[in-house]
């Protein structure tokens, strides 16, 4: 079974606010640098940064009470490397890794182990 545990901002389905990346070395007019997502309350939403366009390095995201609800990493706009997902409560209830934007290896999920194709090393 495998669950794609895409981040709601970047899918654009809820209503925000946001400070816009920097455009501060594209050349090519795309996103680049940090940027932050607000929710309508004030609280932050979304931390991470762009590159060349995409998705690029640490990103959190957050519900609206302030708890952490995501953490992982984007290589290249796919998610690449230890992810984990908290409850509103601040409970884990996933933690695993991806490669490539495909999950991979032991993964704890809702309370119990799922296993992956091994993640790639290196």
């Amino acid at each position: 079974m495998v669950r794609y545990l895409i981040p709601l901002a970047v899918l654009g389905l809820a209503s925000c606010t946001r400070t816009e990346p920097q455009d501060t070395a594209a050349s090519n007019g795309a996103l680049d640098g940090p940027y932050e997502s607000y929710h309508p309350n004030g609280q932050l939403w979304s931390r991470g940064s762009y590159s060349n366009g995409f998705l690029s390095g640490p990103y959190e995201e957050y519900y609206e009470n302030g708890q952490l609800w995501t953490k992982g990493s984007w290589a290249a706009g796919l998610l690449d490397g230890p992810f984990e997902r908290y409850s509103a409560s601040g409970e884990l209830e996933a933690r695993g890794s991806y490669t490539r934007g495909e999950q991979c290896g032991e993964w704890t999920e809702d309370g119990g182990s799922v296993s992956y194709p091994p993640c790639p090393h290196g």
